[in-house]
């Protein structure tokens, strides 16, 4: 038995949690034979700081031997890629956060080992036509300039920082609140898949087949704002995951940049916030940049084209698409959802792709209307 698989066993005892565990890690580190471990008896993890229940939770665990070999068979058989924070392939940034997550697993490149240039975009899942313009007019320029995007894959702002990193060619970390194998969010599996075949990154902190739930997210939130040099909220009301990250970054001492919006609209409240309480107020990708001491970056105006593997297969290369139907003449989100069938979350998904196709436009108002 070695350190890596002890430490991935400790992490599938539900009941000990991760700042037990790195407890435990660091005591490890220096253990020259792991696999006495698995002889101690409670009293013997309970002079390792463990307290009475604690200490005999893990005597359970660790003798529970098919806790650790079906997720070491999982990992066999959908190739996935995994570290303890023992290694070198587990992020650097991550390290540095209070209490990190004692095992990553991820599916696709370690990207995080090219660079360190690693920046957060993280926003409301009701993001609008002024989240889409900013996250288009910025990212592509910060891909230029060599940063890979983090975000949390959810719909909204997550899914088009992912989208627009991709589609301008440059790497992106997608961190999900469940385990790599659970099924989490149907509507962006072809995203997740697209990012991983272009050399991008899904990962996770949970065991393989962990479901999402209420306690995961703000996990999630945490790490997102640990693999990142700084966080950037493109639009957030005032009680919303956004902010939870960017509180995450602040303790972690890393950059929080806050996009202004309207005074009177409910996504702009928390970035209006934030910049209240000394978050910087951004406006393109410069400002972002010169936090991190680079003076010039040379915006793109070009269109960003749709990779071939999503563009083969997205509803928008429909001629008799119903959506560019129903858009002949202007049309709210409300009604097209009516007369389409489709939810609103899965019609923003459908909307922004056609955006980007140039097949549709949303005025002012917020209707839209096919080009």
């Amino acid at each position: 038995m070695n350190k890596q698989n002890l430490i991935l066993h400790l992490s599938l005892i539900s009941s000990i949690g991760p700042d037990k565990v790195g407890k435990l890690v660091k005591v490890l580190k220096k253990e020259k034979n792991p696999s006495s471990w698995y002889t101690y008896r409670q009293y013997d993890f309970m002079r390792l700081g463990m307290t009475e229940i604690k200490a005999q939770n893990i005597v359970i665990g660790l003798a529970d031997s098919q806790l650790l070999e079906r997720e070491l068979e999982l990992i066999q058989k959908y190739n996935i890629s995994w570290a303890t924070i023992l290694d070198d392939t587990y992020p650097e940034l991550l390290k540095e956060i209070h209490t990190p997550p004692p095992v990553l697993y991820w599916r696709g490149e370690s990207v995080w080992q090219e660079t360190e240039k690693t920046i957060a975009f993280v926003g409301a899942r009701k993001g609008n036509n002024y989240g889409q313009r900013f996250v288009m007019a910025t990212v592509p320029a910060l891909v230029q300039a060599g940063w890979t995007i983090v975000s949390g894959g959810a719909y909204g702002i997550d899914t088009m920082a992912h989208k627009a990193t991709l589609n301008a060619g440059g790497a992106t970390i997608v961190v999900i609140g469940a385990g790599l194998l659970q099924p989490y969010l149907a509507g962006n599996q072809k995203l997740f898949e697209t990012a991983i075949a272009s050399g991008s990154a899904v990962v996770s902190a949970f065991p393989l087949t962990e479901q999402a739930s209420k306690w995961t997210f703000p996990v999630r939130n945490r790490i997102i704002a640990g693999l990142s040099q700084g966080c950037v909220v493109v639009q957030a009301a005032k009680k919303s995951g956004a902010l939870i990250t960017s509180s995450y970054a602040l303790q972690e001492g890393r950059q929080v940049f806050a996009v202004p919006g309207p005074f009177d609209d409910e996504l702009s409240q928390g970035c209006l916030g934030l910049i209240k309480e000394g978050a910087k107020l951004v406006q393109n990708a410069q400002d972002i940049l010169e936090e991190f001491g680079i003076q010039e970056v040379q915006e793109t105006q070009e269109q960003i084209q749709i990779p071939e593997t999503i563009q083969a297969e997205e509803p928008s290369s429909t001629p008799d698409n119903p959506i560019l139907i129903h858009c002949a003449t202007s049309i709210s989100l409300t009604e097209l959802s009516q007369k389409t069938g489709k939810e609103e979350n899965e019609l923003k998904l459908e909307l922004f792709d056609l955006q980007l196709d140039g097949k549709i436009q949303q005025d002012f108002t917020g209707l839209w209307r096919a080009i």
